[in-house]
C-alpha cells in the first residue's frame, strides 16, 4: 500500500522553513554580498540563495522516507536514496 504523500503540508514546512533561514540574510541585503558560486541560470549565488536551497533541502530531506528524489543544481547531483522511486 502506497503511503500518500500531503504534499501541502510538505510544502508549507519548505515556505516556514526558507522564512526562518533567509531572516539573517534580510539584514543585511543592502551590504555588498559574496558571491558563492555560479547558479545554474549562470548568475551569482548569494548568501540567500544559498539558505533558502538548504533550508528547503532539509524539508525535502526529512520528508524522503515517504519518497526519493534527485536534486540537480549547478553543483552537481544529489540523491535522497539510491533506490529511486520518483523524481523531483
Amino acid at each position: 500500500m502506497k503511503t500518500q504523500i500531503d504534499w501541502q503540508l510538505v510544502l508549507s514546512q519548505c515556505k516556514s522553513n526558507v522564512n526562518k533561514s533567509i531572516e539573517p540574510c534580510r539584514k543585511t541585503i543592502r551590504e555588498p554580498q559574496p558571491n558563492l558560486g555560479t547558479g545554474a541560470g549562470g548568475d551569482a549565488m548569494k548568501p540567500m540563495d544559498l539558505a533558502a536551497e538548504t533550508a528547503i533541502i532539509d524539508i525535502l530531506t526529512q520528508a524522503s522516507h515517504f519518497f526519493y528524489f534527485d536534486l540537480v543544481r549547478s553543483q552537481g547531483l544529489r540523491n535522497s536514496a539510491l533506490n529511486l522511486k520518483s523524481v523531483l
